[in-house]
């Protein structure tokens, strides 16, 4: 180096950005115990000392006295000069060199300038290696993403072929079978099998398209009306401008939530019982997906289910995987989706079913 310099440079630590302190990392000279090593490192705040000072205005100083300049902090001794220049990329601060000699009047436009052309040179090294370092997180974050993604779809799926569910299926048309129901049966079987067929197909994929989608629910939902006598009406629809489009969804999304309606609101009311599915163009960046049935209500539904503890854990498990879903899409492309529950009365103030509103935005699957 320069005979007779002391060099120390002082960065921003990521420890402790908010008090924005700086705090020493290296030094050359009598501070220097070790290649990579410095002894009693200081930390300054931005805004304090000469260095400080430098850190908050982006702009060199020569100091000719430190005795006459009441900014001046003493490290390891007293010296009479300093030279302290920024280290900026892009307008953004990364570091500040400083060094200090003995004498005063040490510094001259020459050695400013000398150490102006080293932070340059550091400054390029410093961006060069925070560029390389975010991207090896960014991509580390986005193989956590990933696999806590493709987690939760297996979980979903799980849930959707759950042994309860395919033995009752299965149980059903027996049934029918046994009973000389063969139509009957061989309709079950169809859309069972069909219904088995997509889940498996549409497994590995995040998105599908709306159309399929709601060919799924249409399959599922025609099994569950079929296993229960067709004991309830059911309709689904979707908006037109949404099937003239090509409208990808989460896969297998809508499933568990008209699943609840049936089981939780539906199978214990008397009388007429309706579900109802719309699938509607909400916004220019978002779609809605409301399920509502008239069964009875969520907080009659709460008693029974805490009389059985499958039943409660069913649904706990998949609610909570869709909305752990939704919030890894929000966290991989910044798209909100909500999901709120409305309680439905009528008109003496009884509860007389349920509404369910999703909002999904539309994704874009080569974000993805």
């Amino acid at each position: 180096m320069f005979p007779g310099w002391v060099l120390k440079t002082v960065l921003f630590t990521p420890l402790i950005p908010l008090k924005h302190i700086l705090v020493q990392q290296a030094a050359y000279g009598p501070k220097q115990k070790g290649t990579h090593e410095i002894a009693n490192p200081i930390e300054i705040p931005v805004g304090k000392g000469i260095v400080g000072h430098v850190a908050s205005t982006g702009k060199p100083l020569i100091i000719a006295d430190t005795d006459k300049d009441p900014r001046y902090i003493v490290d390891d001794e007293h010296r009479k000069s300093e030279l302290t220049v920024p280290v900026m990329h892009e307008g953004k601060l990364l570091a500040v060199i400083d060094s200090e000699h003995r004498k005063k009047n040490f510094y001259q436009p020459r050695h400013l300038k000398a150490l102006q052309t080293i932070a340059s040179l550091c400054a390029a090294r410093i961006a060069r290696s925070m560029a390389f370092e975010a991207m090896q997180k960014s991509r580390e974050e986005l193989l956590v993403l990933n696999m806590k993604m493709a987690e939760t779809k297996f979980l979903n799926l799980r849930l959707q072929m759950n042994p309860h569910f395919l033995f009752n299926s299965l149980s059903s048309i027996q049934h029918l079978i046994v009973s000389g129901q063969t139509q009957k049966a061989y309709r079950y079987l169809t859309v069972f099998s069909n219904f088995l067929r997509s889940l498996l197909n549409f497994a590995e994929k995040n998105f599908i398209p709306l159309e399929q989608e709601i060919k799924i629910m249409t399959m599922y939902i025609e099994l569950e009306s079929l296993r229960f006598d067709e004991s309830f009406s059911w309709e689904i629809k979707a908006d037109e401008s949404l099937l003239q489009e090509v409208v990808t969804v989460p896969s297998l999304l809508i499933q568990p939530f008209a699943e609840n309606a049936i089981w939780h609101g539906l199978l214990h009311k008397d009388g007429p019982k309706k579900l109802f599915v719309h699938f509607k163009a909400d916004a220019e960046d978002s779609l809605t997906c409301i399920i509502e049935d008239n069964g009875i209500g969520r907080a009659k539904a709460l008693q029974i289910r805490e009389q059985n503890i499958n039943a409660r854990l069913r649904e706990s498990k998949g609610i909570g995987i869709i909305k752990e879903r939704l919030a890894l899409l929000q966290q991989k492309t910044g798209k909100p989706a909500s999901i709120e529950f409305e309680d439905l009365y009528d008109e003496a103030k009884q509860p007389a079913g349920t509404r369910v509103r999703i909002n999904i935005p539309y994704y874009n699957p080569e974000e993805l």
